[in-house]
């Protein structure tokens, strides 16, 4: 077995972010004792670790309220803004959120629906898929995967896609595609 521990001084700052992400990713599997690396690292070990990770998206967006959006994803988020009472509740969308305590994902937006679950809403341009066969990138996948693990209903609107729907079909559009992923979550 690795013991981590012995070689803590030659980990660099990428070195511990990655080590938090590796620890994340065998908690939400639920892998050996569903505890991560808790064990192999210090509290204080794990600690360091997700602040670094913490820091690193907070440098990625250090201002959401000043951050440069996409267009794309500004005219998704007005769409959502508009969705009936009936599937949101009102006032809880929010933008460029980090969510969760572990601090795992910044999402573009989340909303409680009516029924009482959290959606997140993703607007993936082409940097989250692969060229030429057009299939999520890894670290687009991780996401999902981790979203998923911390129980929020993900709807993915593809950049393209919303670019390629009629302006007036939108917002039917993007119910369809929250309502499908809400069935998605209720299915075995």
């Amino acid at each position: 077995m690795f013991d981590a521990g012995l070689q803590w001084s030659s980990f660099t700052p990428y070195d511990m972010r990655v080590v938090y992400l590796v620890h994340m990713w065998l908690r939400d599997q639920k892998l050996g004792d569903g505890l991560g690396l808790a064990g192999s690292l210090s509290p204080q070990q794990l600690q360091q670790c997700r602040e670094l990770w913490r820091q690193l998206l907070q440098r990625r967006h250090p201002d959401t309220s000043g951050r440069q959006i996409s267009n794309v994803q500004s005219s998704v988020a007005a769409a959502v803004q508009q969705l009936p009472s009936s599937l949101v509740v009102p006032k809880s969308v929010r933008e460029e959120v980090l969510l969760h305590e572990d601090a795992m994902c910044l999402t573009d937006m989340v909303f409680t629906t009516a029924c009482g679950r959290q959606v997140v809403i993703e607007v993936d341009g082409p940097q989250h898929y692969r060229c030429p066969d057009q299939q999520p990138t890894g670290r687009t996948l991780y996401r999902n995967r981790a979203l998923a693990a911390r129980g929020y209903v993900l709807v993915v609107v593809k950049a393209s896609d919303w670019d390629q729907c009629p302006e007036h079909l939108r917002q039917q559009q993007l119910v369809a595609w929250i309502q499908q992923a809400l069935q998605q979550e209720q299915s075995p």
